[in-house]
């Protein structure tokens, strides 16, 4: 805790960051929680025009994904929800994250 509460307050860098990522989010049925994680996204200090958010929808049977649509409508990042093909994988979070990945526009995810 010491060590903690000794470390200097952080502050942005005068020059801006030329670092561009994407934020992929893989889900399904999260309903409940999509919307507080893309407002949380929405009041991150890092430049809005450098980053994107791609939500990786896995077959979700709830509302997930209209959430995400009518949020993205409002948002000021870049947000647009993927809905995901059906080919088999051993595991689902690998293939959201691969088919997300394919279709990102930045180097740093």
């Amino acid at each position: 805790m010491k060590g903690w509460l000794s470390m200097p307050a952080f502050s942005s860098p005068s020059k801006p960051s030329s670092i561009r990522m994407s934020v992929i989010i893989p889900v399904r049925n999260e309903e409940r929680n999509i919307l507080n994680l893309l407002q949380d996204l929405e009041q991150q200090s890092f430049n809005h025009q450098q980053f994107e958010v791609i939500v990786a929808n896995d077959n979700s049977t709830d509302s997930t994904s209209q959430i995400v649509s009518s949020f993205s409508e409002r948002c000021r990042y870049s947000l647009r929800v993927i809905h995901l093909t059906n080919e088999p994988h051993s595991s689902p979070k690998k293939r959201a994250i691969s088919q997300a990945l394919a279709q990102s526009n930045f180097e740093w995810i």
